[in-house]
Parts: structure tokens; sequence; C-alpha cells
């Protein structure tokens, strides 16, 4: 028998051939090994991340774990099965993604990305399943460096979604690491939320002081429209910003304004609220929203809120336009966008709205919203 490793075209050595007996035949040879290619070896999962040439938790490693068409299988028109291949991999990559808001995937992402740099200051490498060990020493190194417990907590979070994406062991659920959670949680203690409630008291001074801020009249009462609807609707800065023109109108003495999406409704849903008009005059956003359609040019912009150059408002504009109102009245405090929510929902509380219709308000899911509540 002729070993396989001496390759094709090998001939014995004449000392080596056998005789053939008369009406010898020799037998057929299988298929031989030699001619066909070596299978292409698939790494194992537990491997470094390095190989998937991108950020995204890995993703097309997990995808391509997907088995290829069946010869029954019809492919797309115009498209080779391994394009047809390629288009379901994609397609599958974007539903994956997809199925968590666009803040989840920056959170997992800022997550995926500070563990990496804990590993490559320890000269570690990112292998999965991530090691108890590496787990604990990251954990240990968030508390001495005085991480808050919630922020542990989502790192944490985010490598156990990278496990399960990718179908392997996770071990941020073994006992342990979760004890370790734990230490750190009592550690810290209870931890308050330094953001300041904008009640309707400042809500007016700020508004007042938009037209000596404000470059323009236009802006002012841009920045007025938004400030006191994201303050009576209990908006996020994310849901307000994104409004569409097509999605407010005014009736009678209301202002409905349809949410298609928001962090506590990601499967598009949608909610439509109404604002009622108020009392006072400086703040009422049916007033507002009134004087801003006048102003508002017409634009191929499909945003409601928007610059005169056609320029969508930005969160750190929004941002920056609060402080700056907050300074020019010398009001100091940890205010933030987030604190006309806050500041709603404290209002309410003290004008002794029952919390189910605040929670309905604000649309919690949630016991979350009694942090709101600043009595």
């Amino acid at each position: 028998m002729i070993s396989p490793a001496r390759g094709r075209g090998y001939k014995k050595p004449r000392h080596l051939q056998r005789q053939k007996k008369p009406g010898y035949t020799e037998p057929q040879a299988e298929a031989s090994h030699q001619d066909a290619p070596l299978p292409q070896q698939q790494p194992p999962p537990d491997v470094s991340d390095h190989e998937s040439g991108t950020e995204d938790f890995g993703l097309p490693n997990m995808v391509g774990q997907i088995p290829a068409a069946s010869t029954n299988s019809r492919p797309m028109a115009n498209t080779t099965p391994q394009e047809h291949l390629g288009n379901l991999r994609t397609e599958a990559n974007r539903l994956i993604q997809g199925s968590i808001s666009t803040n989840t995937h920056k959170a997992y992402q800022g997550a995926l990305t500070n563990f990496k740099n804990f590993l490559n200051s320890c000269g570690l490498a990112l292998v999965f399943p991530i090691p108890i060990d590496h787990l604990l020493n990251f954990i240990a190194h968030l508390s001495i460096s005085g991480t808050a417990y919630r922020t542990a907590a989502l790192y944490i979070s985010a490598l156990s979604y990278i496990h399960k994406l990718r179908g392997i062991q996770d071990n941020t659920q073994s006992f342990i690491v979760k004890k370790a959670l734990q230490g750190l949680h009592k550690k810290r203690g209870v931890t308050t939320d330094p953001r300041i409630p904008l009640t309707l008291s400042i809500l007016q001074r700020v508004m007042l002081a938009l037209p000596s801020i404000c470059r323009s009249p236009y802006e002012s009462v841009l920045f007025s429209t938004i400030f006191s609807i994201t303050y009576h609707g209990l908006l996020r800065v994310s849901e307000v910003l994104a409004i569409h023109r097509a999605h407010i109108s005014v009736e009678g003495n209301n202002v409905s304004i349809l949410i298609p999406r928001s962090k506590t409704d990601q499967m598009g849903n949608a909610t439509t609220l109404h604002i009622s008009r108020q009392p006072n005059a400086d703040t009422c956003p049916v007033r507002w929203v009134l004087k801003f359609f006048r102003l508002r040019p017409d634009s191929g912009s499909l945003l409601l809120f928007t610059h005169m150059d056609d320029k969508a408002i930005t969160r750190y504009q929004f941002n920056c336009m609060l402080q700056k109102t907050l300074q020019f009245n010398g009001i100091q405090g940890h205010f933030r966008p987030h604190s006309f929510r806050i500041g709603r929902a404290t209002d309410l509380a003290k004008q002794g709205v029952s919390e189910s219709e605040i929670k309905a308000l604000g649309r919690w899911e949630s016991r979350a919203f009694q942090n709101y509540i600043r009595l």
C-alpha cells in the first residue's frame, strides 16, 4: 500500500515491487483523498475577537454559522448561491442589531471598549467565553476606579449579551461573578440621582431668558417651543427632537403629538400625546406651537425642529441652550435635559395627581417613575 504522504507519482523501487501472478488483476483504487483540497479549519468559539474585523459584538462570527442553502432552495434572481447566502447573513445581522435600541447598542459598545482597554492594560487578550478570573478582575478594577454600581452592572450585562449572541457559555452568570457585583452594590450603597428638577417656576425664567440669548427671534421661538412641550409632555430629549412635522397638530385647546417609537416602545406601537393649554401664557405649549408654525419655513426636512438653514437641532445644542439660560438667570445646579421630565413629574405630584396617572402620562412601565418625584 502506498502511503498518502508520498504523494502522487511515487514509484516503488524495483526491489520492493511484488511479482504479479498470472491472471492477477490490480484492484480498483477508491477515490483518493490526495486530490481533494483539505477542508478549511474554522476557529473555535473561544478565540480572540480580532478575527471578526468589527467592534460589533462579534456578530459576523455568529451569523456565519447559518447553514448553507440546500440544493432545493431557490436563490434570489440574478445572484449566485454564495451571493444569496451573503445577503441572508447581512439581513440576519441587521435583524439582530435592530432588536435593541440605538442607545442600548451604543452603551453596550462602550462597555465592550472599556473591557478591552482593561484587558490591554493587564496584557490580556479578549477570548470567548470570557474566563471568570478576567470578569472578577474587571469588577475589582471598576471598584477601585470608583465606577458606580449601575455602570458596572451595565458593563457586565453587555458582556453577557455578547455571549448569548455567540451561543456560548456565559460566565457572567456564574455565582461568584454575581456575588462580586453584589459586593460592589453594597460597597457603593444607594446612589441618588444628581439631576435637579426643572420645575415650572424655573422653566418660566429659562424661557424668558431666551430672547436675550438666542441669535434671532426665530431661534428664540424655536427653543421656547421645544422647552415648553418637553416639560409639559414629559418628553425625553430624544423623543422631542425626533418629532416630524406631520406628527404634530393643534386641535382646539390641545396639542397632539405622535411618538412613533420610544425607549419603552421598541416595537413601534406608537403613542399619541395630548397636551392641553396652560394658564401661564409664558410657558403654554399650545401658544408656542402655534407661534412656531407661523415662523417655521417650508423646507424639505421631515423633522419639525430645525434651524433656518434646515439643520436639525442636536442634543448638544439643546443642553447648551439650557445651560446658557440658567447661567443668564444665575441658577446653579446639576440641570440636564432630563431635568424637564423630572421637574414635570415633581410638579404633578405636588398638585395631588395620583401616581398611576403620573406613570401613564410619562409612559413609564415600571415603578422607576418614583425616582423622578422629588418632594
